[in-house]
């Protein structure tokens, strides 16, 4: 994290991230990337992950709700 600007990342997307490490990364904690920022967090620590030998299936970001579409007026 230290790497990486937090601006425009959500809370929920860093305090997901610190509880799965905090548990030994075996929570099986669901992370959504909600905002721009989050996605490009999740898809560099998605790489960096897979250079070091883990699945991308290791980690824990999905999203198991669709995005909410709003009907326009």
């Amino acid at each position: 994290m230290k790497v990486f600007d937090k601006q425009g990342t959500t809370k929920d997307f860093i305090r997901g991230n610190r509880d799965f490490i905090a548990a030994g990364c075996s929570n099986g904690a669901d992370i959504c990337p909600t905002s721009a920022r989050d996605i490009e967090f999740a898809n560099a620590l998605t790489l960096l992950a897979m250079n070091a030998g883990a699945a991308s299936s290791f980690l824990p970001f999905v999203c198991r709700r669709s995005p909410t579409t709003h009907a326009s007026p």
